[in-house]
């Protein structure tokens, strides 16, 4: 059996992120987990204990716990978590950690193909919101790769869409797993949506 599998078959058994108060935190992703504080001013829903047939639940919410499309990515999610911080009706921020079946790792992957693969999930990101005008650049955050794409969101599929502040991150982790947190909201409310998803991008602890 190669290195690769063997990999894979020793990390099938996953679980759930543990909530408590305004921390999350999940210590089977990754070499040793993953902690996150979120900021203040934002309302946090979980998908994963939600009753999505409860009229508390609204139907954006209920969109947002049944969605399955994941951010683009060579790599298959072996497993996913994800959380909605809404701040009223003015903007939500999501946070996504994907696990993918990497059996080498990130550690497999040559610098070269590396920053190709993160130039490759920025431009797929601006096809999505498309805005091929968006801010987008390769970076380093506490360490760890990262994408950063800023600008405006217009979904293709709505007619005549609202357009919407949209700030996002990509941030791979230690071994093989990534984080997605991004935002999206009035336009007016542009400088503080970028603002509370950079406090949630320095909140993410990669242990």
């Amino acid at each position: 059996m190669s290195i690769a599998l063997v990999l894979l078959a020793g990390c099938t058994a996953y679980q759930p992120a543990i909530v408590d108060g305004r921390n999350i935190g999940n210590p089977n992703v990754g070499w040793n987990g993953y902690s996150l504080l979120v900021p203040e001013g934002l309302a946090i829903f979980n998908p994963a204990m939600a009753n999505l047939e409860s009229a508390q639940v609204s139907d954006f919410q209920r969109w947002y716990a049944e969605e399955d499309r994941r951010a683009a990515s060579v790599w298959y999610a072996a497993f996913t978590e994800r959380f909605l911080f809404e701040h009223g009706t003015d903007y939500f921020i999501s946070f996504i950690a994907d696990t993918y079946e990497l059996g080498g790792g990130w550690a497999s992957i040559t610098p070269m193909e590396m920053q190709y693969a993160l130039q490759q999930v920025a431009r797929r990101k601006m096809v999505e919101i498309n805005d091929d005008a968006a801010f987008n650049e390769i970076t380093e955050i506490n360490g760890h790769r990262a994408v950063h794409v800023s600008g405006t969101s217009r979904p293709y599929f709505k007619k005549n869409p609202l357009p919407l502040a949209y700030e996002g991150y990509f941030i791979l982790g230690s071994l093989r797993e990534a984080f997605w947190i991004e935002g999206f909201g009035n336009e007016t409310f542009r400088a503080d949506l970028k603002l509370k998803v950079r406090e949630v991008v320095d909140g993410l602890t990669i242990h």
